[in-house]
């Protein structure tokens, strides 16, 4: 009976570590793309709304991104969002 107690004990201490520490990794991940330079104030801002973002939904959702015509031209980006392949997608009318 002792170690059936223990053992229930060890349960309980443990769900209280797993409830309190979530895991690391976040639920949703979306890629957001851009043709923009990093340094580009458009970017500085994305980042640290994306960074706020992360921290309001407790790790849940992180938005990476990829500035810089790095997913590729602008056609190609916007193929891929319609495709699903990519989430959300920054278009700027100047360069």
């Amino acid at each position: 009976m002792k170690h059936a107690r223990k053992r229930a004990l060890a349960g309980a201490y443990a769900s209280i570590g797993i409830l309190r520490y979530p895991g690391s990794a976040a639920q949703f991940t979306y890629k957001l793309a851009n043709d923009q330079m990093p340094a580009h104030p458009m970017n500085v801002r994305t980042a640290e709304a994306a960074k706020r973002i992360l921290e309001a939904s407790g790790g849940q959702l992180e938005i990476r991104m990829f500035p810089n015509s790095v997913l590729g031209s602008d056609p190609q980006m916007i193929a891929q969002a319609r495709s699903g392949a990519l989430e959300l997608l920054q278009n700027s009318t100047s360069k």
